[in-house]
């Protein structure tokens, strides 16, 4: 019981040293870099469907320039707004076709 107690535990030391090693590190420049592109490519398909929010551009456009001057942790938070932006406006224009006007307008 002791030695199969000890062999679990140490199984357990074994697989989380070998997980923490052999998670890759990435720096906030490529995180950065991942939810711009992300957010860009979002506000393109809103753009696509004559539906992107107001002020989804002057976000990215915030990002790009808070990364500019080397602030990546503002960079970070401006992109993932625009980014849930981007696809908010496309799930809203996808989830109202064909809905037509409220009766109230006829």
């Amino acid at each position: 019981m002791k030695q199969t107690l000890s062999t679990i535990i140490l199984f357990g030391w074994t697989y989380t040293l070998l997980a923490v090693t052999a998670t890759p590190h990435t720096t906030p420049e490529d995180t950065y870099a991942k939810t711009l592109a992300e957010a860009k490519q979002a506000y393109q398909q809103a753009t696509q469907r004559n539906n992107a929010w107001r002020d989804t551009r002057k976000l990215l456009q915030a990002a790009e320039k808070a990364a500019k001057a080397g602030d990546y942790t503002q960079a970070q938070q401006l992109a993932t707004v625009a980014r849930q932006q981007g696809l908010n406006a496309v799930r809203q224009h996808d989830s109202q076709i064909g809905i037509g006007n409220p009766d109230y307008l006829y």
